[in-house]
């Protein structure tokens, strides 16, 4: 478990290093206090009836850099290059937990909503995770990917 946390602190870390801004050390921290708890996920993963679905991924982290819970919001955008049909995008939200199996780590995406469906992504490095079934097994499906990247 605290492999797991050291982990989601070295997301975080890395999706705040690299910028390039001109303030004083106050504004700084404050800007950093502000967004290191976030971490945004993009991938195009693969979809049998359309081109393709766009996956945007934010995490909440909960209030500490530590913590292996919070928020999430997701934003699916099917893909179709089809000129008579449009591309459809659907969003959902609600919470998320990182937990460990078998010295692997995962997140369960617990959607708020009646159904309250489960997503689940095993984290693969500290700036990838990989959408898994819920009986935390990777897709196999030679030749696609199923890999989301930090881009935040």
């Amino acid at each position: 478990m605290i492999m797991f946390a050291s982990a989601i602190v070295a997301m975080m870390a890395a999706s705040c290093s690299g910028k390039a801004s001109k303030c004083d050390d106050a504004q700084c921290a404050a800007e950093e206090s502000a967004t290191s708890t976030e971490v945004v996920y993009t991938g195009l993963l693969p979809a049998a009836d359309c081109d393709g679905i766009q996956y945007l991924l934010k995490l909440d982290y909960s209030d500490s850099k530590d913590s292996i819970k919070g928020d999430y919001d997701l934003v699916q955008t099917y893909l179709v290059t089809d000129s008579a049909a449009n591309s459809v995008e659907f969003k959902s939200e609600g919470d998320f937990v990182g937990f460990a199996k078998d010295g692997k780590q995962y997140l369960k995406l617990t959607e708020e909503s009646q159904s309250a469906e489960e997503t689940y992504f095993l984290v693969e490095s500290d700036s990838t995770i990989v959408l898994v079934n819920a009986e935390l097994e990777a897709p196999n499906a030679p030749g696609l990917n199923y890999t989301l990247t930090v881009v935040k």
